[in-house]
């Protein structure tokens, strides 16, 4: 895992947020371009427990 993101929200003030539960999805580089062909996006139904554990989620 590089990086991972939980409780994403969006909104101008912390009291106007509200959660991001749908939406485009960003693919992006460091620093050099990239391009994508022939991909699949499939849904995760479960994280693998080391992962769990490194995000604190239970």
């Amino acid at each position: 895992m590089v990086n991972a993101l939980k409780n994403a929200r969006l909104g101008e003030s912390q009291a106007e947020t509200k959660p991001i539960i749908d939406g485009q999805i960003q693919l992006q580089s460091e620093g050099a371009e990239l391009f994508y062909r022939n991909m699949t996006l499939t849904g995760i139904k479960d994280f693998p427990e080391k992962f769990k554990k490194q995000l604190g989620w239970k």
